[in-house]
């Protein structure tokens, strides 16, 4: 596995070694500098130095503060014993910490503590295998496989309804969970797979062994921020995704990854578009992703295929909004009066809508004038917003931009069923897919403090007769692999 190595401590001036914090072992290590290690192949130049990590427990590392001299003892120990029980790796440097490469394989030695780390780390090993429900998980797992089948008995099917339910209540009943947030959007909600499913573990250790696939599936990418939920808010956590309609979760992803939905033992949540903000979200972050695999220049295959994602999501939320009802905040409750955002750079202003009409209430609050909430279609919509830049969608929340260029595309999408979109593979001297401009490209968030307190515009009375009736509805480590996963 891959070792990530995170100085927090430098001891005193003359000492060849820091210490500070991995996610191996028991989470605290040691990287020693030796110009003369004990080899069994290879050879040194002079000059060329060997780096060297081991792991100390959490007690050892407290040394830095309680006892630095045991500390340096410590390290004299490990560098003259090499125990092959507690390194994890080393690196070959010049003077200058510059990597060099060579076949050097250091000769280790016995344990310093008669196997006591070993047997701490197996331990560790052990209780990170182990998770509060695991039963649960595995009973629901196991009738999902056998569900898979489309001629599954009846009564399966039945027993699988009554093991996520249970699964559901047992999630809800737990200490703590491990949720997954969107790195790429500061972890304002949490990272949806393609699929439209949320993770959640039982055990950091497990949430933590997944996500460099996850990092390796997006192309180096990371998405995932990991965060521990107290058990008093894991109600109130899933009530907020399904109020955003992320309703499908997956638990314990890489252990059983047993997939349930919050209906299957949460109450149904009653809100207006919430299959809109679920797409608006997945598009959202898939076009972060995207950018990020452009910035990375990463292969063309994972590039093609978050814009496909991108894509599709974008399509699926025009489709919404095309056919939903949205809350423009008007002076008074006149139509022709909306609030407008002002861009503080000179920019397009834009029209600013709700998906419902507690957020556009909450808005409310904090414009002059006391707008007031009016439901309007995206027929009425469009004509408002004709003298603007378009439509800014749930301010402060989404910020997600509907370009008044694209408004006829809306239009046409309304109407049509949804359309997954799949990017031909270009020919081999072809570039990769890219996707549009920026002053189109809905995969990016706007910054909020880029517009100044809303106003209220009167609409140009001509406009008003062109109304419509109303529509229907830390550094990363490379030393070398010796640490098993």
């Amino acid at each position: 596995m891959e070792i990530r190595y995170k100085r927090t401590y430098l001891p005193t001036k003359g000492k060849r070694y820091t210490a500070g914090e991995i996610q191996a072992m028991l989470g605290y290590a040691v990287e020693a500098a030796d110009p003369r290690p004990a080899l069994k192949e290879g050879k040194l130049a002079p000059g060329e130095i060997c780096m060297m990590l081991f792991g100390i427990t959490p007690e050892e590392y407290a040394w830095k503060d309680s006892d630095p001299r045991a500390l340096d003892q410590l390290v004299d120990q490990l560098c003259k014993q090499i125990p092959a029980d507690r390194l994890l790796g080393w690196r070959i440097c010049d003077l200058k910490e510059a990597v060099v490469q060579k076949n050097v394989q250091l000769k280790t030695g016995d344990s310093i503590d008669d196997g006591a780390f070993a047997a701490l780390v197996k331990e560790k090993i052990r209780k990170s295998m182990t998770g509060p429900i695991d039963d649960v998980i595995r009973e629901s797992r196991r009738l999902q496989n056998l569900c898979a089948d489309k001629n599954a008995p009846e009564g399966v099917k039945q027993d699988w309804q009554a093991a996520r339910t249970e699964l559901g209540k047992a999630i809800l009943s737990l200490e703590k969970v491990y949720v997954v947030d969107e790195l790429l959007v500061g972890g304002r909600w949490p990272a949806v797979g393609f699929d439209g499913r949320i993770e959640i573990f039982t055990t950091r250790e497990r949430a933590e062994r997944i996500k460099p696939q996850i990092t390796a599936a997006m192309g180096g990418v990371e998405i995932w921020t990991i965060r521990e939920l107290p058990g008093t808010e894991i109600v109130n956590y899933l009530r907020n995704c399904g109020m955003d309609g992320l309703n499908a979760l997956r638990v314990d992803n890489g252990f059983a990854a047993a997939e349930l939905s919050l209906k299957d033992f949460m109450p149904d949540f009653m809100s207006e578009n919430i299959t809109l903000r679920s797409f608006m979200i997945r598009e959202i972050e898939a076009g972060m992703r995207m950018n990020k695999l452009r910035e990375m220049k990463a292969e063309e295959k994972h590039l093609r295929s978050c814009l496909e994602g991108m894509l599709t999501f974008r399509n699926f939320a025009w489709r919404e909004i095309g056919n939903a009802t949205l809350y423009a905040l008007c002076a008074g409750g006149a139509r022709e009066k909306c609030v407008v955002l002002n861009a503080k750079d000179g920019g397009e202003r834009m029209l600013a809508v709700f998906t419902d009409r507690m957020r556009a209430n909450s808005f409310a609050q904090k414009v002059d004038g006391n707008p007031v909430p009016v439901a309007m279609k995206f027929g009425e919509l469009t004509l408002r917003a004709q003298a603007f830049g378009g439509l800014m969608v749930d301010i402060g929340v989404l910020n997600y931009r509907l370009p008044k260029a694209e408004f006829e595309k809306v239009k046409e999408l309304r109407s049509k069923p949804p359309v997954v979109v799949r990017v031909q593979q270009p020919e081999a001297e072809k570039p990769a897919p890219q996707p549009r401009q920026p002053a189109e490209d809905m995969g990016s968030l706007p910054n909020p403090d880029d517009f100044d307190a809303p106003k209220v515009q009167r609409e140009p009375e001509a406009k008003q007769s062109e109304l419509p009736e109303p529509e229907k509805p830390e550094k990363k480590g490379f030393f070398k692999k010796l640490f098993g996963k």
